[in-house]
């Protein structure tokens, strides 16, 4: 049964079973390990007790017929609850004038704010209850029906799971057994039911990783590489024709990682820095060694504006050393990508850059010898191997602008050897940064009208492409139409992730065509514009500290003064932590702090899961020590599931590269 494909469920037709095959979900067996991703919890409140802005679940009696705001799909309506009249607003919930009766009672819930008594409204129970708990999964089908899916799986055949936890490891934590932990994520009971499940999923997403890592060390502890031999002296010439003199820092650098190319070890470092701080250029010159080694180079990046950006820079830098440099992305021409496929395969390109596009299957290199992979963090850790294992004992360099908190940097990248870059390049000022609302026009304006007369430039970064039910939430076009008016002689363009001219618009931008840049969060990475002087965020309260930081250091990459407007309807205090501290490590570690892990285990690429690991350090510490210990014992010839289960896994990536 376990075995079955997926279709063969009851209730399972063909929109759905499109759907969960997407995902990757395709047996029975899948359906059922396929947990949700968080819950809602639902208590009934009584709206006298509330005193402050919160989301809340509440009865009530409809006393008013349902009305429409058709611009926003808005239902609009009144409750009585605890003889309290309450106003009830839904975005998107035009639907609810068909389901609500004028004198029948509903269990709503919303955000309520009690100065305005009114509820804005995200979701609507038909049921009566005093508690309920909904799961959450992360699919384009009802929660509802996945869960009822489900159920009438466990009720036809009560499948039986394979643990692959050690019964001692249970134990000595209590941790549920596996097929426990498996009915009681979709079907708790109640809020023990959720923690107990939640640590059961934490310590095992950890283990399982802490494992991969182990094998990670003992790979480059063991295996040995073909040292590079190259001249020395060619690449300080190379340093010396620079337009700009290295810092200490980018130095120290170079020499640890030409030091290690020429070692028997891999190479496998991180470069971590400030935005701003030189990192592609110590990068640059590492390919440049790799390249008189007689080798292959590949940079990887997480974006096509970005790649287009890096591509151009190496072509200025290596174009008098005869080092043919090519791009691969998404957006190459088939005709184009199959003459660069073969040229690869033959050994005629010194250096590529480019996306994902790296490590796709059709990609062969030859004599693959260095994979630098820039803001490493956007990269899963599966999407990482499968690149460099392209190559044979590849040094591995990653960058990151990200920087990692000491808090984690033991614990998280033990795998890796890790230098940072401090100083910034000489003539670097902080970037002053300033708060105001999105409302506050006149003052945004006034600062970009300032910045244009002087010559400069003006990024504008908004949350979304498209209008959204939130009235309040900036897209291009309301930036747009908000600011040309009030600003006629200078010269606006738009730019987001859907377009296929992205790197066209940048070139123009960079070539001063236009003076004011309206965007998404496209330009977070490594966009390098020396003429920007000021940045624009509407919403900014929507962003961590970490991408606040990123797209402030868009600007003040030259040596004029630079500034960055925080525009927000809401007092946040991440932006009045932005408006006094420029220092990367202190945002990255406050960042961590307040908004928790989030990506950092590489998650969707490589099956680990989300998690605050600042808050959860101790079970992640276990799990480390744990998954030394059922290292050596494998190594020790103790084949025990899980461990070779990692390593399979491990095996066959490799075999699909």
């Amino acid at each position: 049964m376990l075995s079955n494909d997926i279709k063969e469920i009851k209730g399972i037709g063909t929109k759905y079973e499109k759907i969960l095959k997407e995902k990757g979900i395709n047996k029975v067996e899948d359906l059922i390990r396929f947990t949700p991703k968080s819950y809602n919890i639902y208590k009934i409140s009584n709206v006298l007790d509330i005193d402050f802005e919160m989301n809340v679940t509440i009865n009530g009696m409809v006393i008013s017929s349902v009305g429409l705001i058709s611009r926003m799909k808005a239902a609009v309506f009144s409750i009585e609850s605890c003889n309290q009249k309450i106003k009830v607003v839904g975005f998107g919930m035009d639907y609810l004038r068909f389901k609500l009766k004028k004198g029948l009672e509903y269990t709503f819930f919303g955000l309520y704010r009690p100065n305005e008594r009114t509820l804005y409204l995200k979701n609507v129970f038909f049921e009566d209850f005093k508690e309920y708990i909904e799961p959450i999964y992360p699919i384009n089908i009802s929660n509802k029906i996945l869960q009822k899916l489900i159920f009438d799986v466990f009720k036809a055949n009560k499948p039986v799971l394979n643990d692959i936890l050690p019964k001692s490891i249970r134990d000595k934590y209590n941790l549920m057994e596996y097929n426990e932990y498996i009915y009681k994520s979709h079907f708790p009971k109640c809020e023990d039911d959720i923690a107990r499940t939640s640590y059961r999923r934490r310590y095992e997403a950890y283990l399982l990783y802490n494992i991969r890592l182990e094998s990670l060390r003992y790979y480059y502890d063991t295996y040995r590489k073909e040292p590079k031999i190259f001249d020395y002296n060619k690449v300080l010439e190379l340093i010396r024709g620079l337009s700009f003199k290295l810092t200490d820092d980018q130095m120290n650098a170079v020499n640890v990682i030409l030091s290690e190319m020429r070692g028997e070890h891999p190479l496998n470092r991180l470069i971590q820095g400030d935005v701003g701080s030189g990192k592609t250029i110590v990068a640059f010159i590492a390919l440049y060694a790799n390249y008189l080694s007689g080798y292959v180079g590949a940079m990887m990046v997480p974006s096509e504006v970005l790649s287009y950006q890096h591509y151009a820079k190496a072509l200025r830098l290596f174009e008098s050393f005869g080092i043919r440099v090519e791009l691969l992305n998404s957006s190459i021409k088939a005709s184009k990508r199959k003459e660069i496929l073969r040229d690869l395969n033959d050994g005629k390109i010194d250096i590529i850059i480019g996306t994902q596009s790296l490590f796709s299957l059709d990609v062969n290199y030859n004599k693959l010898g260095l994979v630098v992979i820039d803001e490493q963090h956007r990269f899963g850790v599966m999407q990482r191997q499968a690149l460099i294992n392209k190559g044979i004992h590849t040094d591995s360099l990653f960058l990151t602008a990200t920087p990692i908190p000491r808090t984690l940097g033991i614990s998280r990248f033990a795998d890796l050897d890790i230098t940072t870059i401090e100083t910034k390049p000489q003539n670097r000022h902080d970037v002053l940064t300033k708060v105001c609302r999105c409302t506050d026009l006149e003052f945004i304006c006034k600062a970009i009208y300032k910045n244009v007369s002087k010559g400069h430039q003006v990024f504008v970064v908004v949350p979304l492409i498209e209008e959204s039910v939130d009235d309040g939430i900036y897209t291009i076009e309301r930036a747009l139409d908000e600011l040309k008016p009030h600003l006629d002689s200078v010269r606006f363009e738009t730019l987001h992730g859907s377009m296929k001219n992205k790197d066209e618009v940048m070139e123009r931008f960079k070539n001063h065509e236009f003076d004011v840049l309206i965007s998404t969060t496209v330009i977070e990475v490594g966009i390098d514009i020396r003429n920007a002087t000021l940045m624009i965020i509407y919403n900014a309260d929507r962003f961590g500290l970490s991408t606040l930081h990123q797209l402030r250091g868009r600007v003040g990459r030259n040596d004029l003064i630079s500034g960055c407007i925080l525009a927000s309807n809401k007092d946040n205090e991440r932006l009045s932590i932005m408006e006094s501290t420029y220092d990367c490590f202190k945002l990255s570690e406050l960042d961590l702090k307040m908004r928790g892990a989030g990506d950092l285990l590489g998650v969707s690429q490589s099956g680990f899961i989300k998690d605050n690991i600042i808050s959860d350090i101790d079970t992640f510490n276990m799990a480390k020590a744990d998954a030394h210990e059922l290292y050596l014992a494998y190594l020790n010839g103790d084949k025990s599931d899980i461990v070779r289960g990692v390593i399979e896994n491990e095996n066959e990536i490799n075999k699909l590269n």
